[in-house]
């Protein structure tokens, strides 16, 4: 079994409503939504695919306002839990168990993942990106997320746990924004952005949310929306175009 079924298989998900309802007011969903309008003039029965998908929580935000939606995931585990959120918000979504690097070029409108290049090493890193690119039409978009080297707050909490033994993640290297305009020129993507998540959700995050619950206390997820500090905000989200 790989790290991602045991996690998968054994964590919880009992605050889907919660869960999905911060995203939506969240920035950084905004963000991406309103990239997509600039983009395509309407979200709805656009094309999209998620690559390391997990539950596809983002993707959810755009089915909810009509888009056809592919996830895809090597962990069993991760698709049973993508099924049932989905069907838990009465949306339709094509479930595909596979490895990444096996996918054929495609045509779909936009192509993401949240949380999946940093798994990878070397030259796979750059191959990531390429996968999303040769996923999406000409004119489509590209989104990733991805660890932003410069948090502070992701750095210290993630080097704690794994000095602990506690870090259940694997393989996990974060992004600077040098890399990323490396990859894009690699690419030859001209058009694209880098978003910064926002420094005071990483720090509430990893030093104090996330801290507390390994002592057993639990407190509830906040959305702060402000640029400030967000240099050292957890998230890089590179937007590009084909």
């Amino acid at each position: 079994m790989t790290v991602w079924d045991k996690y998968w298989q054994k964590t919880k998900f009992d605050e889907d409503k919660q869960t999905i309802s911060n995203l939506k007011n969240s920035h950084f969903w905004e963000d991406l939504r309103q990239e997509a309008l600039a983009k395509f003039g309407s979200i709805k029965k656009l094309k999209i695919i998620e690559l390391g998908s997990g539950r596809g929580e983002i993707s959810l935000l755009f089915a909810l306002e009509g888009a056809n939606i592919t996830l895809v995931d090597e962990s069993q585990f991760a698709l049973k839990e993508a099924k049932k959120l989905y069907h838990k918000f009465n949306c339709n979504v094509r479930l595909s168990r596979k490895d990444l690097f096996d996918l054929k070029k495609d045509n779909y409108d936009i192509a993401l993942s949240f949380g999946l290049a940093e798994h990878f090493k070397n030259e796979k890193r750059a191959e990531i990106f390429k996968k999303h690119y040769d996923s999406v039409r000409k004119g489509g978009m590209i989104v990733l997320s991805v660890p932003n080297s410069n948090s502070f707050p992701y750095r210290l909490y993630k080097s704690l746990t794994t000095i602990l033994g506690l870090w259940k993640y694997g393989v996990e290297i974060p992004y600077s924004e040098k890399e990323l305009k490396k990859i894009a020129k690699g690419l030859k993507i001209e058009s694209y952005k880098i978003y910064r998540s926002s420094f005071l959700n990483a720090f509430y995050h990893f030093l104090i949310i996330n801290p507390l619950k390994l002592l057993g206390i639990k407190l509830k997820e906040r959305f702060m929306g402000t640029k400030v500090l967000n240099k050292y905000g957890y998230a890089l989200i590179f937007v590009g175009t084909k």
